[in-house]
């Protein structure tokens, strides 16, 4: 909680920054993408252990991904067997999807009309 605590703060600190702020929501993105893919993916809740165990047990490589009897989502099932074909590790699959949720809230952060303190205001309460 305590990261939490830290990296909300510095989001919401970001806010009152006039110059380089532009850069400031870069660099919490980046901080936002090593906190998310980096975590210790066994110090979750009973959400988290489930998933890991549908990548674990349930999901075969890619090749293999038209036989199987899809559980989530197609979407989420491909993405899962596409880290898998890549790599046999939980760890991976994590650094994949948070590269592209990152990439893609980024890119919303890019694309909208918004000032950049309000992007940080934004990117607070999303994370937040």
């Amino acid at each position: 909680m305590v990261y939490y605590l830290g990296i909300a703060t510095l989001i919401f600190m970001g806010y009152f920054t006039s110059k380089n702020s532009d850069k400031y929501l870069n660099a919490m993105l980046c901080i936002l993408f090593v906190f998310i893919a980096l975590h210790n993916p066994y110090i979750t809740g009973t959400d988290g252990r489930s998933y890991r165990a549908y990548f674990k047990e349930n999901i075969p490589t890619l090749f293999h991904f038209s036989e199987y009897n899809h559980t989530y989502e197609i979407g989420y099932a491909l993405l899962n067997s596409l880290a898998k074909t890549i790599h046999n590790d939980y760890f991976i699959f994590q650094l994949i999807y948070s590269f592209i949720a990152i990439f893609l809230l980024g890119l919303v952060l890019k694309k909208t009309k918004l000032a950049d303190q309000e992007k940080l205001l934004l990117l607070f309460v999303y994370f937040f």
